[in-house]
């Protein structure tokens, strides 16, 4: 089957907007992320908390106990489940984004980023050269791993079709033997002839002789 989005997605870090920025910056650090997604209730994504975003505000001196509501960014890049992977790697290629929100329903369900794909390529070389997201038709198998992460378990099986080649036609040509002819039997035809001939001219020679006398 077609890969999608579902296949690579992991699971997002959430945020409450009512949050401080000092909860964000902590959890941010701990769960070694580069940006928090900011949901309400029943995972509504409501915007994110990007890294350079809680700089600035360290940078700036904001109060620590600011809400997070205040810094975080509601334009977002987001994805279906359903999306073709092969949409999703264009996307990363523009260099627009390096992460989008995995959203069904309103509902935030997971992440996908670009060095996931980049993962997938890898895997993609080095099991069928030649092939990428877009072109290579993988079974996957999804696994739940630790720390409430989910990782996608790839399998890739080539599929190659082997037809025998047809033998070349041989075509059997029978070459006649060839005809040789006996150099002896023409002599020998021509001396009889010769003798012959020299025997006729004696026998006019001596009836001609006879009728003078």
């Amino acid at each position: 089957m077609r890969l999608t989005v579902a296949d690579l997605m992991t699971t997002a870090v959430t945020i409450s907007p009512q949050a401080t920025l000092t909860a964000a910056l902590k959890l941010l650090i701990s769960s070694k992320a580069q940006e928090l997604f900011v949901v309400g209730p029943r995972k509504k994504l409501l915007g994110i908390l990007p890294d350079y975003e809680l700089l600035k505000a360290q940078l700036a001196e904001t109060d620590p106990d600011a809400k997070v509501e205040r810094w975080m960014v509601t334009s977002m890049q987001t994805l279906s489940p359903a999306t073709d992977l092969a949409i999703a790697t264009n996307l990363f290629r523009a260099g627009n984004c390096s992460r989008a929100a995995v959203v069904e329903k309103g509902q935030l369900v997971g992440v996908v980023s670009r060095f996931e794909i980049l993962r997938l390529c890898l895997i993609l070389r080095v099991d069928a050269p030649h092939t990428t997201p877009s072109t290579m038709e993988v079974e996957t198998h999804l696994e739940p791993a630790q720390n409430s992460k989910t990782k996608a378990r790839l399998t890739t099986t080539s599929r190659t079709s082997t037809r025998a080649t047809p033998e070349p036609a041989t075509t059997k040509c029978q070459v006649p033997e060839p005809k040789f002819i006996s150099t002896t039997t023409g002599r020998q035809k021509s001396k009889s002839s010769g003798r012959s001939k020299a025997a006729s001219q004696e026998k006019v020679t001596s009836r001609a002789k006879a009728k003078r006398h």
